[in-house]
């Protein structure tokens, strides 16, 4: 049985255990290597049909932050889920199933907990879409979403979309503007770290 009928048929905590077999674990953390996570999501974006894929998928990454608590955790924190979601999801940019990646987006943005899997989302699919109008649609309900990673996801956008689309960056900084008197510490964070690679770049950042 491969992991995309254990996906199908909700049997999560078997395709989880598969991830994890699959992975080899870095040396000094014991957490599963993330270049093997990616490795692995290649091969099953071949195998997957988004379409097909959408809701066990969106269901898969709700499983792996479940219990919000363990999230402190990272090798307790299934963080293998959400990162193979996301490699699965970048790997089809390049197939074009542009209009399942935003519906499985919308799904999940919101059960974004943790600052890995904030960033690697913006790092490694946003920061690839922000030539589609859908993507600004979903910054515009995410920065005022009552959970603050996903409040965070446009403004992580902006240190990739530096090297993805340049010319996109002005459309993002609007975002960086909204959360500039934020107190809360994951969008300090942001907001700083997006400011220092905009001026590494000559960007104009005054807000």
């Amino acid at each position: 049985m491969n992991i995309c009928t254990l996906l199908k048929s909700g049997n999560f905590q078997n395709a989880l255990e598969f991830i994890r077999k699959n992975c080899r674990k870095s040396e000094v953390h014991r957490l599963t290597k993330t270049s093997d996570i990616m490795k692995l999501a290649k091969v099953l974006s071949k195998e997957l049909n988004l379409s097909e894929c959408k809701k066990p998928l969106i269901n898969f990454w709700k499983f792996s932050v479940k219990d919000e608590k363990e999230l402190v955790f990272a090798v307790k924190s299934k963080r293998e889920v959400r990162l193979l979601i996301i490699g699965i999801l970048s790997e089809n940019i390049n197939h074009g199933r542009i209009k399942e990646i935003f519906e499985i987006l919308k799904e999940v943005a919101p059960f974004v907990f943790d600052w890995e899997t904030c960033d690697q989302l913006a790092s490694k699919v946003l920061s690839k879409l922000l030539r589609f109008e859908e993507e600004y649609r979903l910054f515009d309900s995410w920065i005022d979403h009552p959970n603050v990673w996903t409040r965070r996801l446009p403004i992580s956008t902006i240190p990739p979309a530096l090297k993805f689309c340049q010319e996109c960056v002005s459309d993002l900084l609007p975002y960086l503007k909204k959360i500039s008197n934020s107190k809360e510490k994951p969008l300090r964070r942001a907001y700083n770290w997006a400011k220092n690679e905009l001026s590494k770049f000559g960007v104009d950042i005054t807000l």
